[in-house]
């Protein structure tokens, strides 16, 4: 099953990017309703590496 981490900037609370795990099935992306809010890109990029998954920043 194919994953990515789809990011979305969230300028409301202190975490700045909310990190979604989506997951590729019967043709679409669904988001999977797993992933982290992150300060910042650092962060983001760690739990990127981490999880082994390419971002996409929306």
């Amino acid at each position: 099953m194919e994953e990515k981490i789809v990011v979305y900037p969230d300028d409301v609370n202190e975490y700045h990017y909310n990190c979604q795990v989506w997951k590729f099935s019967h043709g679409a992306w669904w988001y999977s309703g797993e992933g982290r809010f992150c300060e910042n890109l650092e962060q983001v990029m760690e739990y990127a590496k981490k999880r082994k998954l390419l971002l996409e920043f929306r």
